[in-house]
């Protein structure tokens, strides 16, 4: 078929379609997790931020010896 329309298959369309919504979304998701984290995440990096304090301190302690 000589047609000279280039046409995708609807698969692919789907596909493509697909993976930009997903981009899209995962920006978003980005973007609002910069502006807002959850309690969740908040209570998770407080937990973090102590055990990297605690071990830091048992760092501490153990050039000492």
């Amino acid at each position: 078929g000589g047609s000279g329309v280039e046409t995708k298959p609807e698969l692919q369309r789907v596909l493509e379609s697909r993976k930009r919504d997903q981009l899209i979304r995962q920006r978003k998701q980005e973007e609002e997790a910069r502006r807002k984290i959850s309690p969740l995440e908040a209570e998770l990096l407080k937990r973090h931020m102590k055990l990297e304090e605690v071990r830091a301190q048992n760092q501490g302690e153990l050039d000492q010896l």
